[in-house]
């Protein structure tokens, strides 16, 4: 699967497409997906839509920042829930 999805945000292609292409059910691809992205930097855009891989030194970076972002918001959340419980055990 990793070869159908092209290099560069420019190229991008659509998940129904990748879909089509594959011939898996909506549920297999996601699971396929979840395994490819433990070897392989595959990007994707809510807003754009669609699946590509870095084809540049920046998109790495601005992929490794949105990550970053990710990981203090979700540090965050579980500050704050781990705060919560301390407070309902007194």
């Amino acid at each position: 699967m990793i070869k159908l999805i092209p290099f560069g945000k420019e190229n991008r292609v659509s998940k129904e497409q990748l879909i089509r292409w594959t011939g898996m059910e909506e549920k297999e691809f996601n699971v396929a997906l979840r395994k490819l992205r433990e070897s392989y930097i595959v990007l994707s855009d809510s807003k754009l839509g669609g699946y590509w891989r870095p084809s540049t030194e920046k998109e790495i970076q601005d992929f490794i920042k949105d990550c970053n972002k990710r990981i203090y918001e979700n540090s965050r959340a579980t500050l704050i829930a781990y705060k919560e419980l301390k407070k309902e055990e007194k």
